[in-house]
């Protein structure tokens, strides 16, 4: 997913992170709500019912056409560079706005424990949260390799062969 979400920022489009574990119709909600006009999909990826009728992107495809145009001068301090759902824990989820630069503000943390490209972050945050998005971002901007695990799916033995770089 990082490199769909650095595709979003160059595109200047809001990054919605959908997790495919989540049941069909909590996809389908989410989808609707967000009004999503088209997705970025692995190439191996399943193309389930719940993703947007418009354009599916595989991360693998080179960008069509010319470079694209430079970006326009005099853009706002802050864009919302993600949306997040809420777990709906009140009947229904509800879209949160991140501005790109509260979410860059909070991912330079890493910086300040001087985090880079030797180093391995084990994010243990669904990156459907904004302590996911915090964890992509802190390790791109730091260099830092990025794991993702899933302690329900794939166990603490995993996690700590991750931290090991056994893995």
């Amino acid at each position: 997913h990082p490199v769909a979400w650095l595709a979003c920022f160059a595109a200047r489009r809001p990054f919605l992170q959908l997790d495919p574990h989540l049941p069909p119709a909590r996809n389908q909600a989410i989808v609707a709500e967000a009004g999503l006009a088209a997705a970025i999909v692995p190439t191996t990826a399943d193309l389930a019912a719940w993703l947007p009728a418009g354009p599916r992107i595989p991360m693998a495809a080179e960008p069509p056409g010319p470079e694209p145009a430079p970006l326009p001068a005099g853009l706002p301090p802050s864009r919302v560079g993600m949306v997040v759902f809420t777990s709906g824990s009140t009947g229904r989820a509800k879209g949160i706005a991140l501005h790109e630069r509260s979410t860059q503000r909070k991912a330079m943390h890493y910086r300040a424990i001087d985090l880079g490209p030797d180093d391995r972050l084990l994010s243990l945050h669904p990156p459907t949260t904004s302590a996911g998005a915090r964890d992509t971002i802190g390790a791109l901007l730091c260099g830092a390799s990025l794991h993702l695990v899933d302690l329900k799916r794939d166990g603490l033995a995993r996690a700590l062969a991750v931290l090991r770089g056994s893995s």
